[in-house]
């Protein structure tokens, strides 16, 4: 019995020919999509937020303030989704700025 290393397997580089490429016109579409959704959700979701804040006090109604509340959420995570994809895919003016992503960081607690 001989303890020999197996044989390594090498992999043979070769230029590859695929090159991601992007649909403009859908990217601005869903941009425009995002971005009115955010200026149509948040306002809307606020009224309702404000309106169930002063009703009375039951289940139902703490019910709607929590998906209200949900939904403003989500109406404002998509905004700079949205300026991304009108922008050509770049990151934009929140995920470019090295201070506000390392304060995610430290917030999240990456390393």
């Amino acid at each position: 019995m001989s303890l020999t290393a197996p044989p390594t397997t090498t992999i043979p580089t070769t230029t590859s020919y695929f090159v991601p490429t992007y649909n403009q016109p859908l990217d601005i579409l869903y941009g425009a999509t995002c971005c009115l959704c955010f200026l149509v959700g948040v306002p809307g979701n606020l009224a309702s937020l404000t309106y169930f804040l002063y009703r009375k006090r039951d289940v139902s109604t703490v019910l709607y303030r929590i998906i209200t509340l949900n939904d403003v959420l989500i109406c404002l995570s998509v905004f700079p989704a949205g300026i991304s994809f009108l922008a050509g895919r770049t990151p934009g003016f929140l995920f470019g700025n090295d201070v506000l992503l390392q304060c995610v960081g430290l917030c999240v607690g990456s390393k």
